[in-house]
């Protein structure tokens, strides 16, 4: 199977993964076959990429691809954090125009601190420590998705040096507040791949 980017995507391919919602329903289902009407509808739902069969591969290789987080967790982890970023940044937009301040903040923290304690659960007591980072990403929640991964990479990592369960957790919670810290950058700063200043 290969990854491919949706605008590289041809009639007649076959759909190699489920292509799922943040609330884990299935939009379209593994061994689709492609046809200009789904396309463009995985298009319009702001998908960019996908897996697709590569029938020259098949009799060699039917491995699903695995991940080392549960799908369901990673969809949940995803869910939380981006449903906690939406309502710390409406209760601080309210703050301000109140000139008041709250603890908005230290929800974030807990909701960050619970994801971050169900993924390290997940990842060390994992046997097969690999990861797919290349899983597929909707834009609406490009930037929750890839705060998850960034995290799940930075925990791997720490424990493979051997940092102790609260050192985890605060690499997880920094990664993802890194990621997060993009939400409110227009999109044409964050994606621009040449300098910066040229934007």
């Amino acid at each position: 199977m290969r990854f491919k980017p949706i605008e590289y995507l041809k009639e007649n391919e076959v759909l190699a993964e489920n292509i799922v919602n943040i609330s884990n329903q299935i939009l379209l289902r593994k061994n689709a076959i492609m046809n200009s009407t789904s396309i463009k509808r995985i298009k319009a739902l702001g998908f960019k990429s996908l897996y697709v069969k590569n029938p020259d591969e098949e009799d060699l290789l039917e491995e699903e691809i695995k991940d080392i987080i549960n799908p369901a967790i990673r969809k949940k982890a995803v869910y939380d954090v981006k449903e906690c970023v939406d309502t710390f940044f409406s209760s601080i937009s309210k703050q301000k125009q109140q000139l008041v301040f709250g603890d908005s903040g230290q929800a974030l923290i807990d909701t960050l601190d619970q994801v971050s304690e169900s993924l390290i659960d997940e990842i060390l007591g994992s046997q097969d420590l690999t990861i797919s980072i290349m899983d597929i990403k909707s834009e609406s929640y490009y930037l929750y998705e890839h705060a998850i991964n960034t995290a799940v990479l930075a925990i791997m990592l720490g424990a493979k040096i051997g940092l102790n369960m609260n050192d985890l957790r605060n690499i997880a919670i920094a990664s993802m507040l890194i990621n997060i810290g993009y939400k409110n950058m227009p999109k044409e700063i964050y994606a621009h791949s040449d300098n910066i200043m040229s934007v």
